[in-house]
């Protein structure tokens, strides 16, 4: 009984701790994340500076521990992009911790123990202006009060003591550059955010019309199918008099059916985009998929013209089993079929090859066209909500399927070269 009692409790720690790491997740994807841009800067410039303010020109108190710690820290963010599947989830978390560490605990640690020398007062309002661009706001205010502390009890413990020799005209003048820099992010830095904000907000409300008109013509069809099938026991009840065909009422029966069928895919198909769009996904039912199965279905359904569907070639061998959502699946596929057949159509060359790869720690599922390729500056935005170099795109397709495919635990990238070729690798882990 006692042991019942704790595996249930371990459950509900459990849903309690993944609702904090996708909520990491979506306030990281909301504002956006500099993993490589920020661990460059910290390991190229921490030890510079190191080596300047201890060695060259203010001699101050340093510790090549601390600055150490974030250099190490910081390594793994440079290859955020190859974390296995089952770390990646815990990416944004040390993202933050290690923001935290670098940022507002470094810089109060290292001013208390400076004595807050002039040196590291100006350290901090550096410091201060990169966290407001790295974060959002109501982090900032988050990371910026551990941050300090935690700084402030690490100095105690350590036992250091503590000399104030600054006078009120100077204090006046860091507490007036503190402000300002925290102003300047508030009103400047910000207006960034609000702008993608507000875009990602018009979306949603253009989605959700857009599910909310479609509604309406789905429903019809339904009625349009539910009228074929009276029309249909109708025209059964004349067949002695040979009045319709045997063969014909099979056809009307089947194509009522697919009529309903249809309608029910779309309903659930919009439900499921818009659990997307309102960031929750939870209630998504993920089962067993053949990865075989899942383009199978994804090719029949697709509304290829007849030259296309003979340039797309199906080789899947080595089929394997993924834990997902069918449809996310078939959204994943359409969406990539979909950038496969325009990119065709705009260079009037080359064919879809779709294939599996089975390797020891991972599978993949291979989508290659050989039409006219992506240049390198776009291929760096490629999963970018809303970047997009298309006329009519809306940047939305590619930035879905990589969230998708995430919650199904697997990961996408994109390898490219200009007027040759675009390969997406969709990776499962075993």
């Amino acid at each position: 009984m006692y042991i019942t009692i704790i595996i249930k409790h371990i459950i509900k720690q459990m849903k309690y701790w993944n609702k904090f790491l996708n909520l990491l997740d979506q306030r990281a994807e909301a504002f956006g994340v500099q993993y490589k841009a920020f661990a460059i800067f910290v390991i190229i410039t921490y030890p510079l500076a190191y080596f300047f303010l201890y060695h060259i020109e203010a001699q101050t108190h340093e510790s090549l521990t601390v600055r150490l710690i974030s250099f190490l820290l910081c390594i793994p963010l440079l290859f955020s992009d190859y974390w296995p599947g089952k770390t990646k989830k815990y990416l944004n978390l040390y993202w933050y911790l290690t923001v935290l560490y670098c940022l507002p605990f470094l810089g109060t640690y290292m001013l208390l123990q400076n004595q807050m020398s002039s040196e590291w007062l100006m350290n901090i309002v550096l410091g201060l202006f990169l966290l407001i661009l790295l974060v959002d706001w109501i982090t900032f205010i988050i990371l910026l009060s551990i941050g300090v502390l935690l700084g402030y009890l690490c100095f105690i413990i350590n036992g250091s003591d503590f000399m104030f020799h600054k006078s009120f005209s100077e204090i006046s003048l860091y507490i007036y550059m503190y402000i300002y820099v925290i102003l300047i992010g508030g009103i400047f830095a910000r207006n960034h955010e609000h702008l993608k904000n507000a875009k990602f907000y018009t979306m949603k409300m253009l989605a959700g019309s857009i599910a909310h008109e479609l509604r309406t013509p789905l429903s019809a069809i339904r009625a349009v199918g539910n009228n074929l099938n009276l029309i249909v026991n109708k025209y059964q009840n004349l067949e002695e008099e040979q009045s319709i065909s045997k063969k014909d009422i099979q056809y009307l029966q089947k194509f009522s059916e697919d009529l309903n069928s249809l309608v029910n895919k779309s309903n659930h198909t919009i439900d499921v985009m818009l659990a997307n769009l309102r960031e929750d996904m939870t209630a998504i039912k993920l089962e067993p998929l053949s990865i075989r199965k899942c383009a199978e279905s994804a090719i029949e359904q697709y509304p290829f013209t007849e030259q296309e569907r003979e340039l797309v070639h199906v080789r899947i061998d080595d089929d394997f089993i993924i834990i997902g959502n069918p449809d996310l699946m078939l959204h994943v596929f359409f969406n990539l079929i979909r950038n496969s057949t325009y990119a065709i159509q705009q260079s009037g060359k080359g064919e879809i090859f779709i294939e599996t790869q089975l390797e020891k720690y991972e599978n993949t599922l291979i989508l290659k066209d050989t039409a006219s390729g992506i240049s390198p500056k776009i291929l760096t935005h490629l999963f970018e909500p809303f970047y997009t170099d298309r006329p009519q795109g809306t940047g939305i397709g590619l930035p879905y399927c990589k969230r998708a495919l995430e919650f199904m635990g697997g990961k996408i990238d994109c390898q490219s070269i200009e007027g040759e070729y675009t390969i997406f690798y969709i990776r499962f882990s075993k």
